[in-house]
C-alpha cells in the first residue's frame, strides 16, 4: 500500500521533529521558532501539534503549563474556541497522565468553550482502547508518546 504524503504533512513532521530534537538536546526553544509563516496553510495544525508536544514536556518536567499560557502566547489562533478546545483536551490528557486530573466541565467553564470536551474525551478513550487492542499482538515496547522513540499520536482530536 502506497501512502501519499502532502506538503502540509511533511511541514508538520519537519516542525515537530525539529522541536523534539531541540528539546532532546536540552535547549528549550520557543514554539514560535518552529512555526512556518503565519499565512502558511499548515500554520494552525503545526502550532497545535507543537503545543501538544510542549504541554507533555512541561508536565513531564514539572513546569505544568496550561491552556491559558498558550492563549497568551498565541492569541491570533487561540481566540478561536474550537482551537482552544483542542488545546484544552490536551491539557486534560496530560493532567490525567500526571495524576492531576481535572473535570472537563471545569476546563470548559475556565476557557469559555462549548461542552464538547467531555464527549471528545470519551471518544478518545474509546479510540485509544481500540488502538491498544488492535496493536496487542505487537512486540515493540510502548514507552509512551512523550518519550524519544515512543509512539506519536498526532492529530487525534
Amino acid at each position: 500500500m502506497t501512502t501519499h504524503r502532502t506538503d502540509q504533512q511533511n511541514l508538520l513532521d519537519a516542525a515537530v521533529d525539529a522541536f523534539e530534537a531541540s528539546l532532546a538536546s536540552g535547549r528549550l526553544s520557543p514554539i514560535r521558532n518552529f512555526l512556518p509563516e503565519r499565512n502558511a496553510p499548515a500554520y494552525e495544525a503545526i502550532l497545535l501539534e507543537l503545543i501538544r508536544v510542549d504541554l507533555e514536556r512541561s508536565w513531564n518536567c514539572g513546569e505544568c503549563r496550561n491552556t491559558e499560557d498558550y492563549c497568551l502566547d498565541f492569541p491570533d489562533v487561540l481566540t478561536d474556541a474550537d482551537y482552544r478546545s483542542l488545546v484544552a483536551y490536551e491539557e486534560f490528557r496530560v493532567r490525567k497522565h500526571a495524576g492531576m486530573p481535572i473535570e472537563p466541565a471545569v476546563l470548559e467553564a475556565r476557557l469559555a468553550i462549548s461542552p464538547k470536551l467531555a464527549a471528545r474525551t470519551e471518544r478518545q478513550r474509546i479510540r485509544h482502547r481500540q488502538q491498544f487492542l488492535a496493536n496487542a499482538g505487537e512486540t515493540a515496547s510502548c514507552r509512551g508518546d512523550a518519550e524519544p522513540g515512543g509512539r506519536r499520536f498526532r492529530n487525534f482530536a
